[in-house]
């Protein structure tokens, strides 16, 4: 088992992620009783952006080690992906019940929070992160989209945190717009400034168009948030977590996070489990034929 874990690592590390699936597979098959081999697979599948193939596995692993923070954290953070936003909130919560000392750190959580509706409970998540990101402008934001359905927009404008160093283009742009003190076209100019290379440039665009999108939402033009959301899931998509909430707020558009009454969500896959390979010489076991029907 643990050659077959430290080959899996190892290709993982490579980024041969067939291969280190196939390792870590075998490891299962060696020890189907080990956590660290399930979590292996799952951090693969999640690599993979296998989200219920991940969810499965980190479920096994906490099975079988019920204090494995990461394994809750992980699981969580695909539960959101898939738009099982009260389900995130769930295993955030548990990981920080192991946890604590991660509370402030934690902005993922707070984003679960809006997604869930429970935005006074993400308004307080995002004031606690700013103990520890002071000048993060999504930190900023976020408090601000809470605060705004919570209480009014009013509110959230003269609670406005302030920050002063993102050195991230265009985040500066967009704290002031929300801000009442800067304009989309501003927001725009900014992405092209300084003839950035065209990743960099995608996604300047993408976090552009999200929090326009956004911006327009709490201001109820929701032709113009549409548009921008399109934007951001579409000609400029990413794949990292900011990506994946841009997804989930057009999930949200379309009624079909977990708790909305148009969706339900799909039930989770079976954790993984290794084939034992054939014999030498033996014959994979045939599949037994179907039923024949019954005449009624």
């Amino acid at each position: 088992m643990e050659a077959e874990l430290k080959n899996s690592h190892e290709a993982f590390r490579q980024g041969m992620v067939e291969k280190a699936l196939k390792h870590v597979y075998q490891a299962i098959l060696a020890d189907p009783k080990e956590p660290r081999c399930y979590f292996s697979a799952g951090q693969i599948h999640q690599s993979m952006r296998e989200s219920d193939e991940a969810i499965a596995a980190y479920t096994k692993t906490i099975q079988l080690a019920p204090t494995a923070t990461d394994a809750f954290r992980n699981r969580g953070m695909e539960h959101f992906k898939l738009g099982h936003v009260r389900e995130s909130i769930e295993d955030f919560n548990h990981e920080l019940k192991l946890a604590p000392s991660g509370r402030a750190g934690h902005w993922m959580r707070g984003l679960s929070f809006f997604y869930a509706g429970l935005f006074l409970d993400g308004q307080r998540q995002f004031e606690i992160h700013q103990t520890v990101n002071a000048n993060d402008v999504e930190n900023a934001v976020w408090h601000f989209l809470c605060t705004a359905k919570a209480s009014g927009i009013e509110k959230a404008e003269a609670n406005y945190m302030p920050i002063k160093g993102d050195s991230r283009v265009p985040m500066m742009e967009i704290y002031k717009l929300y801000g009442g003190k800067g304009t989309l076209e501003e927001v725009m100019e900014a992405v092209v400034a300084g003839d950035p290379r065209q990743l960099e440039l995608r996604n300047r665009r993408f976090f552009a168009h999200l929090y326009l999108a956004l911006y327009f939402d709490v201001k109820s033009d929701k032709k113009s948030m549409r548009k921008h959301i399109d934007l951001a899931i579409g000609d400029y998509a990413q794949k990292h977590y900011m990506g994946d909430v841009a997804r989930v707020h057009k999930m949200m558009l379309e009624g079909k996070l977990s708790h909305q009454n148009k969706f339900k969500p799909t039930k989770p896959k079976p954790a993984p489990q290794a084939k034992k390979p054939a014999a030498k010489g033996e014959k994979p076991a045939a599949k037994s034929a179907p039923k024949a029907k019954q005449k009624k």
